[in-house]
């Protein structure tokens, strides 16, 4: 939700903030210092270092991580990102990470799709530099929001290509097709309207089809329209 995603952006300001107060210290407390902070997070993060030849080396993550991915993330300690997770390789992620890892710009969320490995699901990623070439990786399962999104849009572009063929079976009736509102006003009247009734398609709209119906009949028929209006659909 649009909740959840500010709260990851604000967990990552926040790391981001404690992070440049720990860039003060003496470097050798900033990795250990870090990881406890990142180790007690909820979401699943991964600890690279940048080497001088480009090389971006996994070097650990947390308990978070092996529980939303599923795997134990020890086994890929010490490999490169395109050996460990070859289906990133092709991506922008990696060398999105070997630049926050440089410039210490962080990014904040990315949509990550993956599938390889044991692994398979949608995810929201962040970065931020934890120390000098060393970048942390922040990520959190979306999987069933991902799903979910994509059904709307299948159910949206469903009901649009349905509209476009119900409107094209209207538009092209030789039946006199018309829309009404609960009272009975003419809401739309297929072209069909001109040759069958002899007036112009639209010309009636807003009236109702009662200043047209016999009085003795105006009864009965007012008695199937509220049938019809109290049972949606029926026909």
């Amino acid at each position: 939700t649009d909740g959840d995603l500010e709260a990851l952006r604000q967990q990552v300001a926040s790391l981001s903030a404690r992070v440049a107060e720990l860039e003060h210290d003496a470097e050798r407390d900033l990795p250990l210092r870090v990881r406890e902070l990142i180790e007690a997070a909820p979401f699943g993060s991964h600890l690279y270092a940048l080497g001088e030849d480009g090389r971006l080396v996994f070097l650990a993550a947390n308990r978070a991580a092996d529980r939303i991915l599923g795997v134990d993330n020890r086994q890929f300690v010490g490999r490169v990102i395109e050996d460990a997770f070859p289906a990133l390789a092709s991506g922008p992620i990696p060398e999105a990470y070997r630049q926050v890892a440089r410039t210490g710009v962080p990014i904040e969320t990315e949509l990550v799709s993956y599938a390889e490995g044991g692994i398979a699901g949608a995810f929201e990623v962040s970065a931020f530099r934890i120390g000098p070439n060393r970048v942390a990786a922040l990520f959190r399962d979306i999987t069933e929001r991902a799903r979910a999104e994509a059904l709307r849009r299948r159910a949206e572009e469903a009901l649009r290509s349905s509209e476009e063929r119900f409107r094209a079976l209207i538009q092209h009736s030789s039946d006199f097709i018309s829309l009404h509102d609960a009272e009975g006003r003419w809401l739309y009247q297929s072209p069909s309207a001109s040759r069958l009734l002899g007036y112009e398609p639209g010309h009636q709209i807003g009236r109702s089809p009662f200043e047209y119906i016999h009085p003795d009949d105006a009864p009965a028929v007012a008695r199937e329209l509220a049938a019809l209006v109290a049972r949606p659909g029926a026909v």
